[in-house]
């Protein structure tokens, strides 16, 4: 009998911009929360440099500043 192992994903609630501060990094999950995108998307901005990030060992953080700026950008006329 083959076992199989489960991974356990441990997902925390996604902050507020209030909690996370102006100067603060946001995790992709947050980004994507605030953002209204998929995770992906957000790591396809990032790659693209459409969405400057910070890459800390493994991890990819998105300063809020950053992210309002993204969106500002890519307001467009009715």
């Amino acid at each position: 009998m083959e076992t199989q192992k489960h991974r356990r994903i441990h997902s925390r609630p996604a902050r507020t911009p209030e909690q996370i501060g102006y100067a603060g990094l946001m995790t992709v999950r947050e980004a994507a929360t605030f953002l209204q995108l998929g995770e992906c998307t957000v790591y396809q901005l990032a790659s693209l440099g459409q969405l400057p990030s910070v890459k800390i060992g493994k991890a990819r953080r998105f300063r809020l500043a950053d992210v309002e700026a993204f969106i500002k950008a890519n307001v467009q006329a009715a």
